[in-house]
């Protein structure tokens, strides 16, 4: 059980971010996605209150929302084949929205970038309804130029070689939505 101290939740800008301020063994975290992962291969699950979520989700977190974290580095067959289990725990409300987004866009050039996170979630008695979006996309002409001296016991060879622009256009956009109702400590339907 970890319990994130003061400082790191006042500094960190969602539950990706706060995982990042922790350190956790293993744990890398993606700072242009916020997506977390196992360092080498392996399997990472990530929770909220024991429900399987994305790291879109864990992302949409506001840190002062998270009471404590729960790290498995070895969880068993109850995890299926996770190597590591990350369970958040977090306050849950009884009512209120929270709205959360970040918006990272650069043009420059002949260069795109834009990093896009949009996340809400909506409160009312034991209902919790959360909606999560997000858009990554690079675009740019890559070349790749080289110029090499190769030196050898009879003679010198200088190689230059000019590339051509390449385009590279990426775009992912992801969504999801969830809707959790909790009865008393016993009952918790997901979906």
């Amino acid at each position: 059980m970890l319990f994130p101290s003061q400082d790191q939740v006042r500094l960190a800008t969602d539950g990706s971010d706060l995982i990042r301020r922790i350190q956790l063994p293993r744990i890398v975290i993606d700072p242009s996605s916020g997506e977390i992962a196992l360092s080498g291969k392996g399997e990472i699950q990530l929770r909220i209150n024991g429900v399987e979520v994305t790291y879109m989700e864990i992302a949409s977190i506001p840190p002062a929302d998270i009471l404590r974290i729960d790290y498995y580095d070895a969880p068993g067959a109850r995890y299926g084949n996770a190597e590591v289990v990350i369970n958040y725990i977090t306050h849950r409300k009884e009512s209120g929205v929270n709205i959360s987004g970040t918006f990272f866009n650069s043009i420059g050039g002949d260069r795109t970038s834009a990093d896009d996170r949009l996340a809400m979630k909506f409160n009312r008695r034991n209902s919790e309804l959360s909606a999560n979006a997000f858009f990554i996309q690079r675009k740019q002409n890559w070349i790749r130029d080289y110029d090499e001296t190769l030196i050898f016991p009879e003679k010198t060879i200088h190689r230059l070689e000019k590339g051509e622009p390449t385009l590279f256009n990426k775009k992912v956009f992801s969504s999801n939505l969830n809707y959790s109702l909790m009865k008393e400590d016993n009952y918790l339907f997901n979906a």
